[in-house]
């Protein structure tokens, strides 16, 4: 699950702000102070790296779930210097709490609009992270905004891989290896030697080292600029994030095994972390503030619809197509005692196409109503339920779920 959603200069918070996630959270406090900013960071992660790969934008600011306008209306008093950063810390799919957890921080910078490129933002800079009770790892690569200006010129106009080149920085303990083999049964022998490795491949690609001493432990931090480590302009193909086990155009032959060897040592690394995040984020259903006016009848596409949707124009669907659902929504309505059951049934001809009906069932009276015919609020709780039955790895995030609902619920 989700631990915690990291923000700065996005939307209402300037400074570095730090929210944790539990398995229920609720956010309140007063009008525009960031109740939405949060929970739109989460959205828009979810329509930006939820989507198709070979746009060009990182960020997709209008989309299905949210509509931020652009770049300058996402960071912080429109401050267009500024960089906004969105970080996302969660376990392992697997993983216990507080066993491991991984976190992938994100900037995003703007680009002049002088340079009528086919968008304003760009990934500035990311830090991939590692996290046990007693340890963290971390790597982090920046772009500098002339590479990456570069690089999206080349790939839109000359049809060339996006590949910017990056600044490289992180740290790392003596017991790294231990992070990396937890699985694996090796002697302390071969750890110590493949760490030995690891630096003597740092070296090569020019990355400057120090060792220092964290509580107890040597630490080896290690950093290079992008024009002394040219071979490490890993290819960006991957949503906007690098691919490190494809080798670069610009590998050269003698160093071949060296490259192998650091690239497969960094990919092992970093594709849990990368998985992990596209786990949670194709796993986050968000439902916003309005949910759809209810409707007697509802078109049904054939698709198979993985949630309601962000307005909840998707329940019918999930109602008809589901009636173990349905029994345990009714279920639930019996314990909020709302005094209704609901059916979805199939009320359309060869002519009109599949049409499915939500039918309220009054339980004292057996009078059938349309959710139109009765009060607002069964309409606007009934997506909310509905999505809650989903996985149980699912992080639901719901707008205003209070909203036209009677206090004793």
């Amino acid at each position: 699950m989700l631990d915690q959603v990291t923000l700065k200069n996005f939307k209402a918070f300037k400074a570095e702000t730090v929210a944790p996630i539990r398995k229920i959270t609720l956010i309140y406090g007063p009008n525009s102070g960031g109740k939405s900013s949060l929970i739109h960071s989460l959205a828009l992660l979810k329509q930006s790296f939820g989507g198709p790969e070979d746009r060009i934008s990182p960020l997709v600011f209008s989309g299905q779930l949210v509509d931020l306008g652009t770049f300058t209306n996402v960071v912080h008093n429109h401050n267009k210097q500024e960089q906004v950063k969105i970080g996302l810390r969660y376990h392992p799919p697997g993983k216990k709490s507080g066993q491991q957890s991984h976190y992938l921080n994100l900037n995003f910078a703007h680009i002049s609009d002088k340079l009528d490129l086919p968008t304003d933002s760009f990934v500035s800079g990311l830090t991939y992270g590692l996290c046990t009770p007693s340890n963290e790892v971390n790597l982090s690569l920046s772009i500098g905004q002339r590479s990456y200006e570069a690089a999206i010129r080349k790939h839109v106009l000359e049809g060339k891989p996006f590949q910017p080149k990056y600044r490289v920085r992180g740290s790392l303990n003596d017991d790294f290896l231990d992070l990396l083999t937890s699985d694996k049964e090796e002697t302390n022998g071969e750890e110590d030697k493949r760490l030995t490795q690891l630096l003597d491949f740092i070296k090569q690609f020019n990355l400057e080292t120090a060792r220092e001493k964290n509580v107890g432990k040597s630490q080896i931090k290690f950093s290079g600029k992008a024009e002394d480590v040219k071979r490490l302009n890993w290819s960006c193909r991957d949503k906007f994030l690098p691919n490190f086990a494809e080798i670069p155009d610009q590998t050269y032959e003698e160093d071949v095994e060296s490259w192998l060897a650091l690239a497969q040592l960094v990919d092992q690394f970093v594709s849990p972390i990368r998985i992990g995040f596209d786990y949670h984020l194709e796993r986050l259903s968000y439902l916003g503030p309005l949910r759809q006016f209810p409707e007697r009848f509802y078109q049904f596409t054939g698709a198979e619809e993985s949630s309601v949707g962000a307005r909840g124009e998707y329940t019918g669907h999930r109602l008809y197509l589901s009636e173990n659902l349905t029994q345990r929504i009714n279920g639930w309505f019996r314990r909020f005692g709302l005094g209704y059951e609901v059916e979805a049934r199939r009320v359309s001809d060869v002519e009109t196409g599949i049409l499915a009906g939500l039918r309220l069932v009054d339980t004292h009276t057996k009078i059938v109503l349309a959710p139109n015919d009765v009060g607002f609020g069964i309409s606007q709780l009934l997506p909310i339920v509905v999505e809650a039955h989903g996985p149980q790895t699912r992080t639901l995030v719901v707008e205003q779920p209070e909203l036209h609902l009677h206090p004793r619920l």
